[in-house]
């Protein structure tokens, strides 16, 4: 039968289709691919965690007392006896300042009685002392002269009177002395004086010293209650303080992992708010028990750094360095597989994919060491869909 033009054409291209098919066949299905090279290896459990905060301490006004001044900012590292917040001191300042205004002015009146007055009274009674023992004599005289008749009763008595009254003067002399002397009840007045305004001073000064907040301990500000402004009763809660190195994380661990874990061993921390910080911390204890209902081991991680971040109870991300490997061979996990409980590679050799038995270590990484079935400068495949035997083509870029 004679073929028609077109359909000589027909069969022209039916037949160029089956030959593209079998040569397509031929070089079989694309696989994406991973070239292994050996390299510096971290190996890592990856758990969750909560962070615990230990150790706290809450500082609360001392006084009533309004907030001028707030030095510090949550998060912030601070030192014992650093100064954290200010109250205002205007009405004790003024009450210290009159009180220190009335004890100058007794100050002065003191020094002025020790440094003039006494002695002036002192030359006052001297001088006295030598009146009375004139009118003494006079007087004596008087009474021979008198008892002789040589003078009249009046002027006797005159003369009598005259002593009586320097006597008295005397008396006077001394009574003003011995109370201007150290131990006199002028001096002991405004000593007495001096002493309660120096005490009422005192006191309002340590009271003055209760509008001044400081840190009591070396530690993190992780919560500030109070604002600047705002009027503080006494006993309110001001701010909370995290001691150094009280930071814990609990990280319920499952059990299959014992083996690989010990105390001292380097944890990084992070978080979703702040995933690119990832904070050092190393295991401090672990729990000597399993717990029966979850199948997992507690494991606190302590915090060695200072931290962006304190909130209590917060859900972290923990990385658990259990072993640093030099030349070690490490895939991607997905191009790992498991059959019958055994791991398995596609080895891409002589352009077939080669189903490969591989022992991984333990781990849970999206990177998994192999320690044993590979070898450097090796490529795998991925194994989705590929059959141990396959033709394969290598498909896009080296890479997981």
């Amino acid at each position: 039968m004679k073929l028609t033009k077109p359909k000589k054409l027909f069969l022209i291209f039916l037949v160029i289709i089956v030959l593209f098919a079998i040569y397509m066949a031929s070089m079989g299905s694309k696989a994406d691919f991973f070239e292994i090279k050996s390299e510096s290896y971290e190996e890592k459990i990856l758990a969750s965690g909560t962070l615990t905060l230990s150790d706290t301490v809450e500082l609360r006004a001392p006084v009533r007392g309004l907030v001028t001044s707030i030095k510090i900012e949550e998060g912030d590292s601070i030192e014992a006896g650093q100064e954290l917040v200010l109250l205002d001191t205007k009405d004790i300042n003024l009450q210290i300042k009159e009180l220190l205004a009335g004890k100058a002015v007794l100050d002065a009146q003191l020094s002025e009685l020790s440094s003039k007055l006494y002695p002036n009274a002192l030359q006052l009674l001297s001088q006295a002392k030598l009146n009375e023992a004139e009118a003494l004599k006079n007087f004596e005289n008087a009474k021979l002269l008198y008892d002789a008749g040589a003078i009249s009763k009046n002027q006797y008595i005159e003369i009598e009177n005259r002593y009586n009254l320097v006597k008295s003067e005397t008396a006077i002399a001394k009574n003003n002395s011995n109370a201007l002397s150290n131990n006199g009840s002028s001096k002991s007045q405004l000593s007495a004086e001096i002493n309660r305004l120096s005490t009422q001073i005192l006191s309002l000064e340590n009271e003055r010293s209760k509008y001044t907040i400081v840190s009591p301990i070396k530690g993190t500000i992780i919560e500030i209650f109070s604002a600047v402004g705002e009027i503080e009763e006494r006993s309110t809660p001001l701010l909370t303080i995290i001691r150094d190195e009280t930071a814990l994380v609990e990280v319920p661990l499952d059990e299959r992992y014992i083996s690989s874990i010990e105390k001292g061993q380097k944890v990084l921390v992070s978080s979703d708010a702040y995933a690119s910080e990832k904070l050092e911390g190393v295991i401090a204890s672990i729990s000597p028990s399993v717990d029966i209902d979850t199948g997992t081991i507690l494991l606190k991680v302590r915090l060695n750094e200072n931290r962006p971040y304190l909130i209590k109870n917060l859900t972290v991300r923990c990385e658990i360095i259990t072993g640093i490997f030099e030349n070690s061979i490490a895939i991607p996990e997905k191009f790992l597989f498991k059959e019958n409980g055994s791991n398995f590679v596609f080895v891409f050799e002589n352009g077939k994919a080669v189903k490969r038995n591989v022992l991984p270590a333990l781990n849970n990484t999206a990177r998994v060491r192999i320690t044993e079935g590979l070898f450097d400068g090796e490529t795998i495949l991925l194994p989705n869909g590929l059959k141990d035997g396959d033709s394969v083509r290598l498909s896009g870029v080296d890479g997981p």
